[in-house]
């Protein structure tokens, strides 16, 4: 599990799957509600459906992060810096709660994966379809990255493709 700021917060966190901000949440939503008109109203894509469950994924995600902080907190209140990582591997009945938001976290970042794979081979079959795979693609950038001249062309493109319906 990786803090607010990427950071594992033990050793052995995965390190495949990059941190989600809060950040980077919301700009996936305020993405996603500029595509939300468009979408709703053309015909039937195969990659819309697929976005939408990636979309509600990641709002899960969101939900376990919260859960694992506030629990994360807790414990530590209850046994201290100094033991929280021992108490961590030892799979210790405290613990509990903090590796089953850790293997549920695990579960969804490899169907979060999946899904990613299937969108990007599925063919989109319209312009909603498009829009939804390049606002996928803004989303999965790293945020310091979106402001290199190929990422603001794909959100000018994402814009401007959604501004035709």
């Amino acid at each position: 599990m990786a803090d607010a700021h990427g950071a594992c917060l033990y050793p052995g966190a995965p390190t495949s799957v990059p941190p989600l901000s809060r950040r980077g949440l919301l700009a996936g939503v305020a993405a996603s509600s500029v595509l939300a008109p468009s979408i709703m109203t053309l015909g039937p894509d195969p990659v819309l459906p697929l976005w939408r469950e990636w979309q509600a994924g990641m709002v899960q995600a969101e939900v376990l992060r919260s859960e694992w902080s506030c629990l994360e907190q807790a414990l530590l209140q209850l046994v201290g810096a100094n033991r929280f990582e021992e108490t961590m591997k030892a799979d210790a009945p405290e613990a509990g709660a903090l590796l089953d938001i850790e293997k549920r976290q695990l579960e969804l970042d490899r169907s979060l994966d999946t899904l990613v794979r299937t969108i990007i081979a599925q063919p989109s079959q319209t312009r909603a379809g498009i829009a939804a795979k390049l606002a996928l693609a803004l989303e999965l950038a790293d945020p310091a990255e979106r402001t290199d001249p190929s990422w603001r062309l794909v959100q000018g493109a994402l814009n401007e493709l959604s501004a035709l319906d």
